[in-house]
């Protein structure tokens, strides 16, 4: 009997050693792309990199959306973009707002995005849809792609 409570007292000393730490919530802007023409959803082969950074964000992949970290520590950010391999760079200006979520996770970020400006290889047009950039993820920016892949060949 006595070794049955030892080992319910080991049982509920190793539940009470339960890690607590919940890691907040990332904000990420969404993007979804779009044909121009019909302005249906569109899959498109996508390659995107922060520009002055390491990562490479997504890599080659067939998607019909996607979604992108901001900088918490700037107010701008710059990513080159590869849509069915014709490179467009996009530039995000927002807002940023450091909201406290709980003593086990500390805070987390909000973007208030402010505008958006892109080249114009593969991108068309840009529709700004929802500016609060939050943990939960959601459209936020609708990118219109042509249908020229301009890239020129020389001979």
């Amino acid at each position: 009997m006595k070794q049955l409570a030892q080992f319910f007292f080991l049982l509920l000393a190793l539940a009470a050693c339960k890690e607590v730490y919940d890691r907040p919530p990332q904000s990420q802007v969404q993007l979804n792309l779009y044909s121009i023409d019909d302005e249906s959803s569109l899959t498109t082969l996508v390659s995107v990199y922060g520009l002055d950074q390491d990562s490479i964000w997504i890599d080659s992949s067939s998607v019909t959306y996607f979604q992108l970290p901001l900088n918490d520590d700037s107010d701008t950010s710059i990513f080159i973009l590869s849509l069915d391999l014709v490179n467009d760079t996009i530039m995000l200006k927002y807002d940023t707002e450091l909201v406290y979520e709980s003593m086990e996770s500390g805070f987390y970020t909000n973007h208030y995005l402010k505008w958006i400006r892109s080249t114009s290889n593969k991108i068309d047009s840009i529709s700004l849809i929802d500016t609060l950039v939050i943990s939960t993820w959601h459209e936020n920016i609708q990118l219109y792609l042509n249908d020229s892949t301009n890239i020129t060949e020389s001979e």
